[in-house]
């Protein structure tokens, strides 16, 4: 299937924060196949501004959930109708996504056919065969791919403004010794943690040990330590503060945007397979992933100078959000292995700006 004369496109964002930045080397493979298009992006909540500065995206529509049910569906279907978008590219898998852009009279619908939700589609790419395991930033590739674009996979970037890394600088001096680091916090030489997950416990390493490997590297490295993490994963945060109180704890206490600009501040850092870890990525910071429930081959950090840490246990990975067993796939995981993890990808990057000052 190979499109022509196509000038308003519509894109259905994931709609998780990590898979929208999966999502964007996508968008701009869309982008460069029709170019002089008109390309908005209809994304939920928070995941909206992973989108913006992005050069391939013209304009964001934000939705809620109250937009996408019942009578809120058919209201933002009559929205969308309004624009006369020529085609839409699906990243979601969900049934609502297809009847939206059905009931918005899409001409041309692009997205996986997976049970009924084909039926709303005019292009139902096939998802391949059960079993076949890709990097999900691969999986949202093959959607371009199956309308005749060349797309291949690179790294994302998320675009910052000057004002907003200088407003995370400001931040991160201003409230450091206000919450607990008794000398400030030095912005340029920060470790970060992102405890988190929001798949579920199963994906989680435990904020004790978190603590304690962030502890070992700030005393290596004379850093600060900042935790990251939503609102759910605050009491995350106070339990590692409660075992090294110089960390500051910003859980629940940034938005998106302001947790790329801070993040962006940070040496390394550690986290779960997340959404942080594929943020932390496209700002450039090379993180320390812990996996254990989850496949590092759908969903492992993307690109050079980064560290997988892993337990091969026989029942991994298994894609459960709560562990019926032992979490051996996790407890198993010693401190000291992700400690050496981030000192190695800390080596690459001082020879990396060493090499740049030299060249």
């Amino acid at each position: 299937m190979v499109l022509t004369g196509i000038e308003r496109i519509l894109i259905m964002a994931p709609n998780w924060i990590g898979d929208a930045v999966l999502a964007l080397p996508a968008v701009a493979s869309v982008a460069k196949g029709f170019p002089g298009a008109r390309i908005d992006v209809l994304a939920r909540g928070e995941v909206a501004d992973i989108f913006l500065g992005q050069d391939a995206v013209s304009a964001i529509r934000r939705v809620d959930r109250s937009d996408l049910r019942g009578i809120g569906l058919l209201r933002t279907a009559s929205a969308l109708r309004d624009e006369k978008y020529q085609a839409a590219v699906l990243f979601p898998n969900s049934f609502r996504s297809a009847l939206l852009a059905w009931l918005a009279r899409i001409p041309v619908r692009i997205g996986y056919g997976r049970d009924i939700r084909g039926l709303f589609l005019s292009k139902a790419v096939p998802p391949g065969p059960k079993g076949r395991r890709v990097h999900q930033s691969e999986y949202y590739l093959d959607l371009p791919r199956a309308i005749g674009i060349s797309a291949e996979m690179s790294i994302p970037v998320l675009r910052l403004s000057e004002d907003e890394v200088d407003r995370a600088r400001s931040f991160i001096s201003e409230h450091g010794a206000e919450h607990g680091a008794k000398h400030g916090l030095n912005a340029s030489n920060l470790v970060g943690l992102a405890p988190g997950a929001a798949y579920g416990a199963a994906k989680k390493w435990g904020s004790d040990r978190f603590a304690e490997a962030a502890a070992r590297l700030a005393g290596e490295f004379g850093a600060g330590v900042v935790v990251f993490g939503a609102e759910r994963e605050r009491e995350d945060g106070e339990a590692i503060r409660r075992r090294l109180p110089a960390a500051l704890n910003l859980a629940g206490r940034t938005t998106v945007r302001e947790f790329m600009a801070l993040v962006s501040l940070c040496r390394v850092l550690l986290t779960n397979d997340s959404g942080a870890m594929h943020a932390a990525v496209a700002t450039g910071v090379p993180v320390v992933a812990v996996f254990g429930p989850t496949d590092p081959g759908e969903t492992a950090p993307l690109g050079e100078g980064h560290a997988v840490v892993r337990e091969p246990v026989e029942c991994s990975p298994c894609f459960r959000r709560e562990c019926p067993t032992d979490h051996r796939c996790m407890t198993r995981i010693a401190v000291e292995r992700v400690v050496e993890a981030a000192e190695r990808v800390l080596a690459k990057e001082r020879q990396k700006e060493a090499a740049e000052v030299r060249g």
